[in-house]
């Protein structure tokens, strides 16, 4: 790539390897505080609980959602309401790396010249 391009950076995408984002409160003790704690989220006025009996004990499952920024917004407004909500992503927990590139070298020499996979173009100014 040397050459090639102006400017090159590697990036994370962290998420990438997550499938959903599950809002739970951790484990609270016996099923009898489990149901306690899922009174008092109704009488605050959330819905969409459930207390996990099986598996891990007596955890309330609070959504499961694809999307990260509707699983924040769950949470944020659980710990709002004072519960202690915990977001858990699920999956398969690998990152993806991308090598973000400025060039005006066709995209398909520079994927041979890195042995990338996959390669996706953006507009720059789209960017902005």
């Amino acid at each position: 790539m040397r050459g090639q391009a102006s400017r090159a950076s590697v990036r994370e995408d962290k998420d990438a390897g997550i499938s959903t984002f599950r809002v739970m409160l951790p484990n609270v003790g016996d099923r009898a505080a489990a149901q306690a704690l899922v009174k008092r989220i109704a009488a605050a006025g959330m819905g969409d609980y459930y207390v996990i009996a099986q598996g891990e004990d007596n955890t309330v499952a609070l959504g499961q959602y694809q999307s990260r920024e509707r699983a924040e917004r769950r949470q944020a407004s659980l710990v709002g309401a004072g519960f202690p909500a915990q977001l858990v992503p699920s999956g398969n927990g690998q990152s993806r790396w991308w090598i973000d590139v400025r060039t005006s070298t066709a995209p398909s020499v520079l994927q041979g010249a890195t042995g990338a996979t996959r390669q996706r173009s953006l507009d720059c100014a789209a960017l902005r």
